[in-house]
């Protein structure tokens, strides 16, 4: 195919607008709907198609100005990189030409064995602890799975009394060299030795108890303090205290809370909500009675005309702050005043008269009397 600028009738720095306009024009004049069965015409009008899809795309029209061509099915209008590529067995194989060519990363050259670590993992597990737990804090004891080195072999993979040698496969040297046959000739591509991880050294006889592996898995139980005030959904990091690493850090130990509900409290924040059930009289008249709070029995004082949904504050007496000795939310008491459903002919009589004396004239129903 001739140079896709030339198709269009455009010279190569023509804007978007430019070649939008000749594609239209040519388009246009070899539609197949006006060409009427002619081949050639039929062909070009596929060829100024191909053309306008590549030069209006940016990113295939940057690739064809570079190389010539912006796909490898393009019809051998030139260089394609990925083309080049498959002569040295994909996109793995043409990286480790470019590298032994420029260098750059382990895989181009080799600076001689090196010590290779295994970072310690974290460790993340969830524990479900009482609303009360939340509130004052504790100290939980959890039995956790753990990575740790080697107690036989100390983390060296070498059983005891045995030697570390020389790695055979690498001769040392922590890399190996693979040559490839390529369009270019043989090329030489170094990559770290599989059998030492890169240290040039490996273990004349394989411990026993980690088979190698320098950790095995252990069950271990660790002390986690839960401090006053910890919220649902917070997480605790014990550092170091996850798996354990090969000559690099260990991980750390995360503990997710979860808080248990209260059949009696509902916590917002750092304060504690509680409902407290009160009668009629208790609303119009008050009254003084103890309630139920996290830190004990507590006197309550309800005035006079208190109405259903009323909050009453008892302050200090929620949760504390987390990390502070003295600051602490409130507790705040609802008031639900019960409307009795059933009563007797006397305590009717009562309401009727307090309803007089209010000035009501109701008149009342039959419906909920005791009899």
């Amino acid at each position: 195919m001739s140079d896709l600028y030339s198709i269009l009738g455009v010279p190569k720095g023509a804007s978007q607008d430019e070649i939008k306009k000749a594609y239209r024009k040519l388009a246009n004049k070899y539609h197949p709907d006006k060409t009427k069965g002619d081949k050639a015409k039929e062909a070009k009008f596929k060829e100024v198609q191909q053309s306008y899809e590549i030069l209006s795309d940016p990113q295939k029209r940057q690739q064809y100005d570079t190389f010539g061509s912006a796909n490898p099915n393009a019809g051998g209008m030139g260089f394609d990189p990925r083309d080049f590529a498959q002569g040295f067995q994909g996109a793995e194989g043409f990286a480790d030409i470019f590298e032994a060519f420029f260098g750059g990363g382990q895989r181009g050259r080799s600076s001689g064995p090196k010590k290779q670590g295994i970072p310690g993992e974290d460790i993340r597990v969830q524990v479900r602890i009482k609303f009360e737990d939340a509130v004052f804090g504790k100290e939980l004891k959890l039995a956790i799975k753990r990575v740790i080195l080697c107690e036989s072999c100390k983390g060296s993979g070498a059983e005891p009394g045995s030697k570390i040698v020389s790695c055979q496969t690498c001769k040392g040297s922590g890399s190996v060299k693979q040559v490839r046959q390529t369009l270019l000739g043989q090329m030489v591509a170094t990559k770290i030795c599989h059998m030492c991880s890169g240290e040039g050294q490996t273990a004349e006889k394989r411990c026993g108890k980690c088979n190698g592996h320098k950790r095995h898995a252990k069950s271990q139980e660790v002390v986690v303090n839960i401090p006053a005030g910890i919220k649902e959904g917070s997480s605790i990091r014990l550092k170091g205290m996850g798996s354990q690493g090969v000559n690099m850090s260990d991980g750390d130990l995360y503990v997710n809370i979860v808080i248990e509900e209260s059949k009696k409290f509902i916590r917002k924040g750092y304060d504690i909500y509680s409902k407290l059930n009160i009668s009629v009289p208790q609303a119009v008249l008050g009254d003084e009675l103890e309630v139920e709070t996290v830190h004990g029995l507590e006197n309550l004082v309800i005035p006079p005309g208190s109405n259903h949904g009323k909050e009453i504050t008892l302050k200090g007496l929620g949760v504390p702050f987390i990390n502070s000795k003295e600051q602490r939310g409130n507790h705040i008491i609802v008031l639900s005043v019960d409307i009795p459903k059933k009563i007797s002919k006397t305590e009717r009589a009562l309401y009727l008269d307090i309803a007089k004396e209010s000035g009501l004239d109701i008149k009342p129903g039959k419906a909920g009397l005791l009899w």
